[in-house]
């Protein structure tokens, strides 16, 4: 009688034991991706509809005055004009470029302009401080 009641223990241990607990089958799930909500800020042009992060603001301002500029002159030019704005992006710094090259990635209706590295390029000619930015965008897409 006495090794009966050492193997009910014992059986109750092992299976126990095998049992999964609560904690592993709740591991399921938990490296799934984050997103992280984009604070855009949008500035309302004739022609364009400019998103930007809020700490590039005062860049924006000329950006948005450049976009028109050249879209009046490109318009005259191709005597086109467009009926609705069209979404600008500008980013600011590296990691803005990366969800802007991620965000290209993921919608076939979004185009870039590669032009004018001496109005980005700190160092000026031969601009050596842009062209990864634009080889990046040219070999991508």
């Amino acid at each position: 009688m006495t090794s009966s009641l050492v193997r009910i223990p014992a059986f109750l241990l092992v299976a126990s034991l095998c049992v999964p607990s609560g904690a592993s089958a709740q591991y399921f799930g938990r490296n799934k991706v984050q997103y992280e909500s984009l604070d855009f800020h949008v500035l309302p042009t004739p022609h364009y509809e400019i998103h930007f992060y809020p700490e590039a603001a005062v860049a924006v301002e000329d950006g948005a005055r450049m976009a028109e500029r050249w879209y009046e002159r490109i318009a005259r030019i191709f005597q086109h004009d467009i009926r609705e704005p069209r979404p600008l992006v500008l980013y600011a710094d590296h990691p803005d470029f990366q969800r802007f090259v991620d965000l290209m990635a993921a919608n076939d209706n979004i185009w870039v302009k590669v032009t004018c590295p001496e109005r980005l390029s700190v160092q000026g000619p031969p601009y050596d401080d842009v062209v990864p930015f634009a080889r990046r965008l040219v070999e991508s897409f």
